[in-house]
């Protein structure tokens, strides 16, 4: 069974799981609904009908949700008779309300029919064994090897040397025979290869990448050549980038640390709120199935409560709830700007497109019919959570190395100063500044200076903790915080990533150069504040600049 089988089949038994349960209480349900009813005929009013519609309404989704279509569509059909009362404010006539019982009647009866064939289905199921429970998915490798196929060897050679400091295993071939002797050996992750080789036509090479990227083995292009029509070669063969030359290190990093995935985003978040128990949990299953981190919460009055808990990237909320609609719930969030950015996605079984319209109208950002479409549903929330992120960094990281912004590393710092406070494990802040970076410029043009601002940008996404905070903190200064670490393990790490950032190469308008970075430390517990602790570390490093540069000083305590 693959494992696309194998989710599939898991998704069927927990969805039959979550149907029996909805079947267990859907003769309590039906009996609140016909007693519901009774009190409405003696007494018609507004609220009563509100209540009663709601009752229904939520019938339609969870019966659909469950796939049980005979009821789902007669509680619809009772359902339009409703809608069409509550537009007056007024008793129905003597023959809509015998339309209406008679309507009712035959939702009481589908729904004693539902359950008997349910009944009847489990006197007849065979056991089964359970669906082979989906592998996880295989974990990211750390030391990723790359074939390099290059003529030029002194170049193969640098351009290896380079992605080393990358955490890249890069064995390199001068031709292609020596590449596919080892083939049998070691398979790569990915291949690099120049499109351009001696005693091989270029119509082989694309051909030798073809068969890689049939065993799923990515090839990236490199080349001199920037015309057109080689590109288009590249790319109608399938390869996953084409880097010209001279190449762009970070440029090709990147890529690769896409195809190996060495920086695997986050999962996305979602936060759904509905009162039906089993129909979140449905959709929190089929969520999580896709990879997706999901709460659920069943009331929303305690919405506001798990936002500052869980940060969710997308809320997905019921329209009719009774405590607090989803329209309600919006219109509350919409009026914090700290929640503004969330996208909100209604849940429900409403099908007129105008009440769906009208819906969007108090802050919700898409609309989607019970019950759900699987693949739909989750290609809809990924979308929405994907546009998020993206809105998201642009407030909050900085436009050319994608680290946090002056204003969000200096809240990192705050936030770790205070738990620092509140235990004892140490936190070290760490002031970063490239040395002569406006020399840099000045000689090389400022595009060239960005690029080193980046590669050292990326250099410390790899080589620092993810628990770790980075952020530009300004020009060419960079702050780093490291929780639970000593200053002893800070200084390690930081001169570790030193040595590395001086052996990266840069080709810039005077030939090709490198580029050092001097570095203060300070720990939070030695200071009363984050601002002093952010002053130590500072100081620190003008000390480092003052003694030579190219070094890392701890603040003195």
């Amino acid at each position: 069974m693959s494992d696309e089988d194998a989710k599939r089949a898991f998704m069927q038994q927990q969805l039959a799981q979550l149907r029996g349960d909805f079947l267990r209480r859907l003769p309590e349900r039906m009996r609140e609904i016909e007693l519901n009813w009774n009190a409405l005929t003696e007494q018609w009013d507004s609220e009563k009908v509100e209540v009663m519609h709601r009752d229904i309404h939520t019938l339609i989704g969870t019966s659909g949700t469950f796939e049980l279509m005979e009821l789902s569509r007669g509680a619809r059909a009772f359902e339009r008779l409703i809608k069409l009362q509550m537009e007056f404010d007024e008793a129905p006539s003597p023959e809509l309300l015998a339309t209406m019982r008679k309507s009712l009647g035959q939702v009481l009866k589908l729904a004693r029919q539902t359950l008997q064939d349910h009944e009847q289905a489990l006197s007849e199921q065979q056991p089964e064994l359970p669906p082979r429970a989906v592998q996880p998915e295989p974990e990211r490798v750390r030391v990723p090897l790359v074939f390099l196929v290059e003529d030029e060897r002194a170049q193969a050679e640098l351009l290896a040397s380079q992605l080393g400091q990358f955490g890249y295993e890069i064995v390199v071939f001068n031709d292609l025979p020596s590449m596919l002797a080892e083939l049998p050996n070691r398979r790569p992750h990915v291949v690099v290869m120049d499109i351009v080789l001696p005693n091989c036509k270029e119509a082989q090479v694309f051909s030798l990448a073809r068969q890689f990227i049939e065993q799923k083995v990515p090839v990236v292009a490199i080349s001199g050549k920037a015309d057109f029509a080689t590109r288009l070669a590249a790319a109608r063969v399938g390869m996953a980038g084409y880097q010209t030359k001279p190449i762009d290190l970070i440029s090709l990093v990147n890529r690769l640390d896409r195809l190996t995935n060495r920086v695997p985003e986050a999962p996305y978040r979602v936060l759904i709120v509905d009162d039906q128990r089993a129909v979140a949990t449905y959709h929190a299953a089929v969520l999580e199935q896709a990879g997706m981190r999901v709460r659920t919460e069943m009331n929303p009055l305690q919405v506001m409560a798990v936002l500052d808990e869980f940060s969710p990237d997308v809320i997905v909320s019921d329209v009719y709830m009774p405590s607090c609609s989803g329209i309600e719930l919006a219109a509350v969030l919409r009026q914090q700007e700290v929640f503004d950015h969330i996208p909100i996605v209604f849940l429900s079984g409403e099908q007129d497109v105008d009440k769906q319209i009208s819906a969007l109208g108090f802050g919700a950002d898409d609309f989607i019919v019970k019950p759900i479409v699987p693949e739909r549903f989750v290609s809809a929330i990924s979308a929405r959570a994907q546009r998020a992120r993206t809105l998201s960094a642009v407030m909050t990281h900085d436009g050319l190395t994608g680290l946090l912004n002056h204003k969000n590393i200096k809240a990192g710092v705050d936030k770790e100063f205070s738990r620092g406070l509140r235990g004892s494990s140490p936190v070290v802040i760490a002031l970063i500044d490239i040395d002569h970076f406006k020399s840099v410029n000045d000689t090389h043009g400022h595009p060239t200076g960005d690029r080193v601002l980046r590669g050292l940008a990326h250099l410390m996404r790899q080589r620092l903790r993810s628990t770790d905070y980075i952020g530009r903190y300004g020009g060419e200064e960079f702050l780093v915080v490291l929780p639970d670490t000593t200053l002893e393990a800070a200084e390690k790490v930081l001169n570790q990533l030193r040595e590395a950032f001086a052996c990266l190469l840069y080709q810039g308008e005077q030939g090709e150069f490198s580029a050092t970075f001097s570095a203060g430390v300070a720990q939070t517990c030695n200071y009363p504040d984050s601002g002093s602790t952010i002053k130590a570390a500072d100081e620190a490093l003008y000390a480092a600049k003052e003694g030579g540069r190219n070094q890392v000083r701890v603040a003195k305590s």
